[in-house]
C-alpha cells in the first residue's frame, strides 16, 4: 500500500499526467554497483579508475555509482551499433555533481577530439558567465558544434535529474528535474551526424584531459526518439519498463462517460494471454491494496455495468509475465470522475415581454442571481425578473440556447 501511495503523491505533486515514454529504450545502465544495461539490449559496460559504488537518491546503498573526476575514472559502453545515433534522441540521467569540480564534466558522451561528429550531456565549469551550466552539445558533419546551456548553475552536492533531447530539424532542449530550462529552434539541422567510431563513456569523454565527472551519477538512459516533456516526466520518477502506463481516460479525469472503456499502454512483458490485471473501484484502499483483480487478455477493460453519475473511481493495472517467471508488475494508481447527470446550460439569451426596472429584467432568471449554496432563492425583488404592469396579452419569457438541450431541471 505505501508504495503506491507514494507513486501517487508524488504524480500529486509534480502536476502531471503520467504518460508512456513509447520510443526505444536502447540503453538503460542503473549503476547498481556494476555496468549491467537493464534495457535487454545487452550494452554492459566496463568499470575504469576510481568508480566506486554510492548510495542512490533515496539513500539505498550500492545502488549509483561515484565517479573520482579523473579522466580514466568512466563507464565504458564501447561502440555498439545501437548506440551509433544519427538522428533524434534523448539523452537522461539522474547526477550529483560535486561542488568542488571545475572540470568541463560529462554525464556521457559519444565524443572525442576536435571537430569530431559526437554527442554529450554535461556540464561546463564555466559558460557565458554561469558556472556549472547543463549543457547538451552535437557535433554536425563537418566538425559544425551545436551546443545549448541552461542560463542557470546546476545545483551542486544534491541529486538533479538532467536530460537533453534532440528533435532533428525542429529544436534541442534540455531539462532540469523535468522543467524544461532551454529550447532552441535556430540552425537545428535536420539530419544530425554520421557515426565517429567512438565509445560510449559514462563519467567522461575520449580524448579529453578535464572532462571527468566529479560526483555521483545514476539511472542513466538513451533513447532514440525524441520524448515529449511529459514522457521526461516519466522517465525522471523511474516508471519501470514493465509497468502499465498512458491511461485513457487520462488520470484525474472529469466528465467521463458512464460507459467508458479502460485502456491503457501495456507493459514490455506482459503476454497476449492473462497479461493483465485491472482493479476498479470507488473505494481508493481496495484498488491500493490490490482487491477485486480481473484477468484481461486485451489492453482494455469494458465494466460490466454502467458507472455511477458524478462518482469518482479509481484504477490500476497490473502487468503480469507469462509462466513460469510470472513476475507481477504493481500499476500506478489512477482516477477519473464520471460525467453529473445534467450540465448547468450556458450561454443563454433571455428576453421577456417588459421588465418592471433595469434591475429586475429577465437575465436574472438564468444568472444565479438570489441563489445560495443550497440552491434556496431569495425572495429580494431585485434577485427576480418583474414584468412591467398593464401588458394586454399578459407577460411572458423566452429564452434562447447556443445549440439544442435536453432540460433535466428549471
Amino acid at each position: 500500500m505505501c508504495k503506491k501511495l507514494i507513486y501517487l503523491i508524488f504524480l500529486a505533486a509534480v502536476l502531471i499526467v503520467a504518460q508512456s515514454a513509447s520510443a526505444d529504450l536502447v540503453g538503460h545502465w542503473l549503476l547498481d554497483g556494476d555496468g549491467t544495461d537493464a534495457s535487454g539490449n545487452g550494452l554492459d559496460g566496463t568499470i575504469n579508475g576510481n568508480v566506486v559504488p554510492t548510495a542512490d537518491k533515496f539513500g539505498n546503498p550500492n545502488s549509483a555509482m561515484q565517479f573520482g573526476g579523473a579522466s580514466g575514472d568512466y563507464v565504458n559502453i564501447g561502440d555498439p551499433p545501437e548506440l551509433q545515433l544519427t538522428g533524434a534522441m534523448t539523452l537522461a540521467a539522474w547526477v550529483v555533481l560535486d561542488s568542488s569540480n571545475t572540470n568541463n564534466a560529462r554525464i556521457f558522451a559519444k565524443a572525442g577530439g576536435s571537430g569530431s561528429r559526437s554527442w554529450t550531456l554535461n556540464i561546463e565549469a564555466s559558460t557565458g558567465g554561469v558556472t556549472n551550466p547543463a549543457t547538451l552539445q552535437l557535433s554536425h558533419d563537418g566538425g559544425v558544434n551545436i551546443s545549448i546551456s541552461d542560463s542557470e548553475p546546476l545545483p551542486t552536492d544534491e541529486w538533479v535529474h538532467m536530460a537533453g533531447v534532440y528533435r532533428p530539424g525542429e529544436a534541442m532542449e534540455i531539462y532540469v528535474n523535468g522543467e524544461l530550462k532551454v529550447r532552441n529552434t535556430t540552425n537545428v539541422p535536420a539530419s544530425q551526424f554520421s557515426n565517429n567510431n567512438k565509445n560510449v563513456l559514462i563519467g567522461s569523454r575520449n580524448d579529453c584531459g578535464n572532462c571527468g565527472w566529479l560526483g555521483s551519477i545514476d539511472d542513466v538512459r538513451i533513447y532514440n526518439e525524441a520524448l515529449t516533456a511529459d514522457e521526461i516526466i516519466q522517465v525522471m520518477i523511474g516508471m519501470p519498463p514493465g509497468v502499465a502506463s498512458d491511461p485513457s481516460p487520462a488520470n484525474e479525469a472529469t466528465d467521463v462517460p458512464r460507459d467508458v472503456l479502460l485502456s491503457w499502454t501495456p507493459g514490455e512483458f506482459a503476454p497476449p494471454v492473462n497479461g493483465h490485471t485491472v482493479y476498479l473501484s470507488e473505494s481508493f484502499n481496495d484498488v491500493n491494496d490490490g482487491i477485486g483483480g480481473i484477468s484481461q487478455d486485451a489492453n482494455s477493460y469494458a465494466p460490466a455495468q454502467r458507472l455511477g453519475f458524478s462518482t469518482t473511481y479509481y484504477w490500476r493495472v497490473d502487468e503480469v509475465n507469462a509462466p513460469p517467471d510470472s513476475t507481477v508488475f504493481e500499476g500506478v494508481l489512477w482516477s477519473f470522475t464520471t460525467e453529473p447527470i445534467a450540465y448547468l446550460i450556458e450561454n443563454i439569451t433571455t428576453t421577456a415581454s417588459s421588465t418592471h426596472q433595469a434591475d429586475t429584467g429577465p437575465e436574472n432568471t438564468v444568472n444565479g442571481s438570489g441563489l445560495d449554496v443550497n440552491n434556496l432563492h431569495s425572495d429580494e425583488l431585485t434577485d427576480m425578473w418583474l414584468s412591467g404592469s398593464g401588458e394586454p396579452n399578459g407577460a411572458w419569457i423566452q429564452y434562447e440556447f447556443d445549440k439544442v438541450c435536453k432540460l433535466y431541471e428549471m
